[in-house]
């Protein structure tokens, strides 16, 4: 190959050689951005997780003690859900709101669950988790439940604690998180605990009533 012929063909490749090498520095910035840019938003989403989190391990219900007339003190359970998160907590659960997170989702069913298992242990019952005359959600972890869990409570019906228990129930793979599965035993046992009293009150009118039956015979 004469000189000539190799100086014009190496001039004729050298544009596409640069072409090329242009486009995979290109390439390697933009994943590098890329890498960055998703490695921030993680380390962003697991610090409001932690927070959340954080939140949800020290909560504890609002049990009232109340003084009624010939029973004396007494605890009365938190019914509503009326507990405001502070400041940095309910900022951390906006953010991960608004970033359509599921991360922190145990921890939001944990707060509720604990808020249920009080109300039940303390009163037999669940209670509205908001009052119907609020429109929309009035309480933000209310309405992050929700989000979560998918539901979309009508105007005219109220939302009940428990919604979150009976998640869980469907979703076993929650009570993989130990307080949660400290939760899931407390509430069922109280569940079984009332079904044996219904049991047991039911067997008594029974045996009531043959009684009464035996003596009208009589």
């Amino acid at each position: 190959m004469s000189g000539l012929f190799k100086m014009r063909f190496c001039a004729t490749l050298m544009p596409g050689v640069r072409c090329l090498r242009l486009m995979e520095s290109a390439v390697m910035r933009l994943t590098l951005a890329l890498c960055l840019l998703f490695s921030g938003c993680q380390t962003d989403v697991t610090q409001e997780v932690a927070i959340v989190k954080d939140y949800a391990e020290r909560y504890e219900p609002q049990i009232r003690k109340v003084d009624l007339e010939d029973v004396g003190e007494v605890r009365a359970p938190p019914g509503q859900f009326s507990d405001v998160p502070d400041a940095k907590t309910l900022d951390a659960v906006e953010k991960l709101a608004s970033a359509d997170s599921r991360a922190h989702e145990k921890y939001i069913l944990l707060i509720f669950l604990r808020h249920h298992r009080a109300n039940v242990e303390i009163a037999h019952q669940s209670y509205a988790l908001q009052d119907l005359r609020e429109k929309g959600f009035a309480n933000p972890l209310v309405k992050e439940l929700c989000r979560l869990i998918d539901c979309k409570p009508a105007d005219t019906e109220p939302m009940f604690s428990g919604v979150e228990y009976s998640w869980v129930k469907r979703h076993r793979e929650f009570q993989q998180y130990e307080p949660i599965r400290v939760e899931m035993k407390r509430i069922e046992a109280v569940e079984k605990q009332i079904e044996e009293n219904l049991r047991e009150s039911l067997k008594r009118k029974g045996t009531s009533h043959n009684r009464m039956q035996r003596t009208r015979i009589q």
